[in-house]
């Protein structure tokens, strides 16, 4: 079900004529997935590790 409904809004997102960087990125987000895990953001993590 969740599956039909994103596949719906972004449809909807997409077909939108005045999209903003916002809509696209979002509609990029959904289609590809978003990965925000940044390599310095580990880096302490990573240090207490290897402690």
């Amino acid at each position: 079900m969740d599956r039909i409904m994103m596949t719906m809004f972004v449809r909807v997102l997409e077909r939108s004529k005045n999209k903003d960087e916002g809509q696209i990125e979002a509609i990029s987000i959904i289609k590809n997935g978003f990965d925000g895990v940044k390599e310095e953001n580990l880096i302490p993590l990573l240090d207490w590790l290897n402690h």
